[in-house]
């Protein structure tokens, strides 16, 4: 399964912020900045982003 696959059951918010820190390697400031979103909502998002996209590699496994 590919990434941009996954990404599509991720809200845009979760996902752009994965892509730009986990990805991109931007720091979360850099993403806060860029998103427009507060350094600990950017935190969040990759955090439930990340989970949401575990359970969906299990679920397809």
């Amino acid at each position: 399964m590919s990434l941009e696959r996954l990404f599509v059951h991720l809200p845009e918010k979760q996902a752009e912020a994965i892509e730009l820190v986990r990805i991109s390697g931007l720091s979360v400031a850099e993403a806060s900045r860029r998103t427009g979103q507060s350094q600990s909502l950017v935190k969040v998002n990759i955090h439930r982003g990340l989970r949401k996209l575990s359970a969906l590699v299990e679920k397809a496994e």
